[in-house]
Formats: structure tokens, sequence, C-alpha cells
């Protein structure tokens, strides 16, 4: 036991699987929701390091489980133990998803399993921010992308949230989570991680489509700063990801020449600007929200969304040899951005010229 306070104890032991399975199994045999607060969502069996933990569990050598694993981290509000028996209270845990549902995989099949030694540390604290520093620093040794801790912040949970809220044939989920919808029926092209959402927000509302087509360290290392604020509308980054999705499917589906598809970072910051047609306010401004509800409706008119679209990629195409368009670095260039922005002001004539919007 180690304690920080009286409401912030923590304790490190054992448990065999026989009680372990107590905390993650309804008496359905239905997996309880005590891993919402973990980085990632089970990944299934056959990741390398899953394949590994299932053959030690099927070798039947459950003594060395506890040898080989790094165990289990569970975050409570609060833990009483008066005696042998300890009471925990509202739970996560936040460490350890991959070998939970590994041991659940197999608990039918692999010999002896209810005898299986876990390594355990439970922490008991009413602070969030301690909660997400322990979720932090439990999975920093492992391979944990900078991207899948951001999933731990208020804003990225509220953002999941106000995905949600779109209820629309379209509409599209916020994986914040990794894997979180591997067992769903969505359709992947509807399913935003939070690396997309970082290109598309970039790229439409900060005018950096250049830079997202590069290398994706590069691209958080250079926006992390600038999105995802806690005063941020989140109306802008649903917006951002339905535009990437949109026309997605618009070079899905042949609607518009697919050989130009490296263009489509470039296509949703004009359309921005072409619907728009007014200054965009800052990311935290009330402004943002009327804003960014225009752009919505042009995309949720298929017919218009459709033109606007075509139009756009048409405008790019025609300034094809000012910025060498055939070459495949074209996208990735900042000049590409500067001189597309810097022509952006005869766009709203080209499209009615090409007939996108009546």
């Amino acid at each position: 036991m180690y304690s920080i306070s009286d409401d912030e104890v923590g304790y490190c032991g054992v448990l065999p699987f026989k009680e372990y399975k107590k905390l993650i199994l309804e008496d359905t045999g239905a997996t309880k929701p005590v891993f919402e607060d973990n980085i990632r969502d089970y990944l299934g069996p056959n990741q390398d390091v899953n394949e590994s933990i299932c053959q030690t569990i099927l070798s039947g050598n459950v003594n060395a489980f506890s040898m080989l694993n790094n165990g289990i981290t569970i975050v409570a509000s609060a833990i009483s133990i008066p005696g042998d028996i300890a009471t925990i209270e509202d739970y996560q845990i936040v460490n350890g998803c991959q070998t939970s549902n590994i041991l659940i995989d197999n608990m039918d099949i692999a010999e002896n399993i209810d005898e299986l030694i876990i390594p355990v540390r439970i922490i008991a604290t009413k602070d969030e921010n301690l909660k997400n520093e322990i979720t932090k620093a439990t999975n920093s040794q492992t391979a944990i992308k900078k991207e899948q801790l951001e999933a731990l912040s208020t804003f990225q949970k509220n953002l999941e949230e106000f995905y949600k809220t779109f209820a629309t044939q379209d509409s599209l989920v916020y994986e914040r989570r990794i894997g979180q919808y591997r067992n769903s029926d969505i359709p992947r092209n509807r399913i935003i991680s939070i690396s997309t959402q970082i290109k598309t927000i970039a790229a439409m509302f900060l005018n950096e489509p250049s830079a997202v087509s590069g290398q994706y360290g590069a691209v958080v290392k250079r926006f992390g700063n600038k999105i995802f604020k806690s005063s941020d509308k989140p109306i802008i980054y649903y917006t951002s990801a339905l535009a990437l999705y949109k026309i997605e499917n618009l070079f899905k589906t042949n609607k518009i020449d697919k050989k130009y598809r490296r263009s489509r970072y470039h296509a949703i910051m004009l359309f921005r600007i072409a619907v728009s047609e007014v200054e965009m306010p800052r990311f935290n401004q009330r402004k943002m929200e009327p804003y960014c509800q225009k752009i919505l409706n042009m995309l949720n008119n298929d017919d218009r969304c459709e033109k606007t679209f075509g139009g756009i990629v048409d405008f790019i195409i025609s300034k094809g040899k000012d910025i060498d368009i055939e070459n495949r670095k074209c996208f990735e260039r900042k000049e590409t951005t500067e001189y597309l922005l810097s022509q952006s002001r005869f766009l709203m004539e080209y499209l009615k010229t090409f007939n996108s919007i009546p």
C-alpha cells in the first residue's frame, strides 16, 4: 500500500483470474464497461503482442504469466479494505485491455486459467487530472502514439459525444480510442480517427493542406498546440471530417476523376472559402457555429456538394501549369497552397461559370 493523502491511495498485488474476471464480466458473461478510459480498445488476437499473451495462456504454464505480463492498472474513485476483501467504487481499467480480453477469449479452453496470477495495481483518486496522468504514465512504456494519449483529454471525450448528435444517413463517428468500433457494423470510411481529424482540421481550417500530405509525425508536431483546445467549437472538427468524407466518396464513385485525388485536402480548404464567403472567425468564437453550419448545409445537399467539389477540382486542374499538377509532389509543396489561396478570389466566379452553383 502507498498513500498520497486520505483520498488518494494505491495498492500493488496479484489476483487469480477467477477473482479478476468478476471485475470485468457481468453474470451473463458480457464484458462490463470498464475499459472506456483505456487508450486502446481490444485490437484482436492477431496483434503480435496479443498473440504472444495467448500462447503463454494456452501453454498451460500459468505460473509464467505473472512474470511475462506487465499486469493491470485499475483507477477507482474510492477503495476500502476492512478485512480480506477490497471494495472499489467507480473503477476503470486504464492499462490492460489487451490482456483482459485475451484472457476472456481463452477462459473456456485454457487449462487452469482460474489459477493464473495477474499482477494488479489499484489506485484510488477523485482527481480527474491525476487519473489521466496515471493512464499516460502506465501506457508510456508501450508502443503508444501521441494521438492515442490525446484520447484521454476532456475535449476528446466531448468531441466524441458531439459527433453522436448527428443522425443523418452520412453521419460520422469519432474513434477517440483506437479499435473502439472494431466489432461494429459502421463502414470504415465513416469512422474518423484522431489522426484523420488532425489532418482535416489542419487542411480545411488552418489552410495547411500541403503539410498534411507529408509525414504524419511532422503534422502532429506542427499543429498539436493549435488544435483540440478546450474552448474550440467542436462543430469545426465535425465539419472538416465530413468535408473529407464527402469528397472521398465523390472520388470513390468516379463522380470526380480519381486521378486528382491527391488534391483532396486543398479542395476542402477551397470548399470552405467558396461556401463561407466571409472571413473565418476564431476557433473559440460564437460566430464559428453559424459559419460552419452554412458549410454543413452545403455538404449535406448532395447535388450542390457534388457540383461545388467538382468545380473546385476543375479550378485546381485549370491552374495545372502554374502548380505542376502532374508532379506527384505537387500537393505536398507549400507553394501550391500559397498559389491556390492567392487565386481563391477568382473561385466563386469560376464556379458560377462552371455552373456548379445554381
